[in-house]
């Protein structure tokens, strides 16, 4: 499998949801409103993005199997009907909808209404684009065709909302560089390795090197003054966390070798630890499946694969552990053509298929207002059509789990509808 060109050098150079940090409020637009502050407290959830960079096929993590038309469209890449005798078959959800090979570990999780997908979903079809770097900088600012917006939808989250007392770290991104969605947020740190999280150097004395910090920009003007200080703070907590060897609960097994499965598993040490993180973003890239897709026996199938046992193992964990008050969203930037290619994959497309987890999930359930994918249904003749905008979904989180009525600052210029995905 290769990606399209403009995805490998977003991926080579590291532009997508990058940035310079703003760790700061100070550093937020100046149209922000004055605002009704949130309360930081046990009645809101991490949240935790799991963002599937490249575009994923939400038609093959979602598999519209009684909908005929999939399977005239896709007569090479289908995933194949329960029904069938093949050990490739879906697993069936609701009778429409299925699970590929892949994820159907999940079904429990499902079934016990702790697991929802949300399909057909995306942004303004009117506005939206097939490019990577456009559609992933909407999706993560959670405003649709303005490229000067500079903060994300989380970040505008956090800075409208209050840490909790003495917190250092409020929010932590996966990558080298601010992802997108974290930008505007206060206290918001890319960390790839919240583990390797510590002073670097030979320094003989780490005492006197941490208090050389600390005296060195204890007179400077904020940020400065704020991030020295707070960068002591987060290095003494995460390396207080025993990282490894880690034993994670009920039984829980992560994927070895594993970017997701790492990323995953150092959440839940940190959470299970007590480190008051209200969002964790985690980018896990790889889903340009232009050519030789292997939805059920090839290249998507085994890297779904070590999503499916990543997700799964995070669930166990963090639930043996009577860790619940974290919601995880699983979201991508496009969806793909539901017309397979020449090339045994698929081109960009526009609909998707969006998922939850989470205790507070009205999980054992498909989401949808489905539109079809007869020729006749597709938008501009081969997309999933978008009946149900992604900001109705991350905007019920924000509100119900988050605990933060402030939407019309996090979703600039959007009203969102609630869909019942969530409990208050």
């Amino acid at each position: 499998m290769s990606g399209c060109y403009e995805y490998n050098a977003l991926t080579r150079r590291e532009v997508l949801g990058r940035g310079v940090a703003l760790g700061t409020a100070s550093l937020l637009p100046a149209w922000m409103p004055r605002l009704a502050f949130g309360q930081a407290g046990t009645n809101r959830d991490t949240l935790i993005m799991l963002y599937l960079g490249g575009g994923i096929d939400g038609l093959t993590i979602c598999v519209p199997h009684a909908e005929s038309a999939y399977y005239d469209h896709r007569p090479t890449i289908a995933v194949p009907d329960p029904s069938r005798s093949s050990s490739l078959r879906a697993t069936d959800l609701d009778g429409f909808f299925g699970l590929p090979p892949s994820l159907a570990l999940l079904k429990e999780t499902y079934d016990d209404g702790d697991l929802l997908f949300v399909h057909a979903t995306g942004a303004d079809r009117t506005h939206w684009t097939r490019s990577h770097f456009n559609a992933g900088m909407w999706m993560e600012t959670g405003k649709t065709n303005d490229p000067s917006t500079g903060t994300g939808w989380i970040g505008r989250h956090l800075a409208t909302t209050t840490a909790a007392p003495n917190s250092s770290i409020r929010a932590i991104g996966s990558i080298r560089g601010t992802i997108q969605a974290l930008r505007g947020g206060p206290k918001s740190i890319p960390l790839p390795r919240p583990d390797r999280h510590r002073f670097l150097g030979q320094y003989p004395d780490k005492s006197e090197m941490v208090e050389w910090l600390a005296t060195a920009y204890r007179d400077s003007q904020d940020p400065f003054r704020e991030a020295a200080l707070n960068s002591i703070d987060s290095v003494s907590v995460l390396s207080s966390i025993v990282f490894e060897p880690y034993v994670p609960s009920g039984g829980a097994v992560y994927p070895q070798n594993s970017e997701i499965g790492r990323s995953l598993q150092t959440t839940a040490a940190m959470l299970k630890a007590g480190v008051p993180l209200e969002a964790v973003a985690i980018h896990f890239d790889g889903w340009d499946t232009h050519d030789r897709q292997g939805s059920t026996d090839g290249y998507m199938h085994r890297r779904l694969t070590e999503v499916g046992q990543a997700l799964l193992a995070f669930y166990q964990d963090m639930m043996s552990s009577n860790c619940t008050s974290w919601t995880l969203v699983g979201m991508s930037e496009f969806g793909r053509n539901v017309k397979e290619n020449g090339s045994d994959g698929c081109d960009h497309g526009t609909g998707n298929a969006m998922f939850l987890m989470g205790n507070k999930v009205n999980g054992g359930q498909v989401i949808r207002d489905w539109p079809g994918l007869r020729s006749d249904q597709l938008f501009e003749g081969q997309d999933l059509r978008v009946t149900i905008d992604y900001r109705d979904i991350l905007a019920e989180v924000v509100s119900k789990r988050l605990k933060n009525q402030n939407l019309g600052t996090v979703f600039p210029g959007y009203t969102p509808t609630f869909r019942n995905a969530l409990a208050a």
